[in-house]
Parts: C-alpha cells; sequence; structure tokens
C-alpha cells in the first residue's frame, strides 16, 4: 500500500493518525451511520505496519455503553412487543359451517359446542 510508505517518510506521529482515525470511527458511531469497510482495511493495514497502535485504536471503534443499553433496550421492547402479537389469536379466519347448526349450537371448523 503505497500511503504507508509515504506516511513513513514524512514522520507522522502514531498518536495523531490514532486520534484522526478515532475520530472517523466516532463520528460514524454518532450519525448512526454504518462505518465504511475500507475504514477497517486501513486501521488495519496500518496497526501491520505498526503505525497506530491496536489497543489505542480498539477503543474509539468498540461502541459505547450507553448505545449498547439503549440498543439492548430496543431489542427488548420489540421482542416483548412480537410476542404479546405471537400470543393473540385471531378467529376471524376461522369458517363457521353454517349447515351443521342444531340446538348444540353452531360449529366452527368441525367443532362443535354450545353457546354460552
Amino acid at each position: 500500500i503505497f500511503f504507508i510508505a509515504l506516511l513513513k517518510e514524512i514522520e507522522v506521529v502514531r498518536e495523531y493518525l490514532c486520534a484522526l482515525l478515532g475520530f472517523k470511527y466516532t463520528f460514524y458511531q454518532c450519525d448512526k451511520k454504518r462505518t465504511p469497510y475500507s475504514l477497517y482495511v486501513l486501521t488495519a493495514a496500518l496497526i501491520q505496519h505498526d503505525m497506530i497502535d491496536m489497543l489505542k485504536i480498539v477503543g474509539f471503534m468498540v461502541p459505547k455503553q450507553d448505545s449498547i443499553k439503549e440498543g439492548h433496550r430496543n431489542r427488548m421492547i420489540n421482542a416483548q412487543e412480537r410476542a404479546s402479537k405471537a400470543e393473540t389469536i385471531s378467529t376471524a379466519s376461522m369458517p363457521i359451517d353454517s349447515r351443521s347448526f342444531d340446538d348444540s349450537g353452531p360449529s366452527v371448523a368441525g367443532m362443535t359446542g354450545s353457546i354460552f
């Protein structure tokens, strides 16, 4: 990768590179945007060539604790809503067999019973 040699030639400070990349990761996390794959590739290349410290950049790459909690809370609310909808049984689509209406009540889909 050509820019690695260029960065080494101009003697870029490792901490500055890490701060710049960290800013980019923070930007994408704050705006709820998807981090581009190319940013991960760039980060990996800089780590591989010892241009940035992996332990320092990882702190920028992982989501913050508040966003993890918020995401978990949203997923739980969504799961509870889906579970309550799944428990609801819709009988509107069950056909009533009008031919077998007798004293014991209507027959619904082959089942008979009395009306309260």
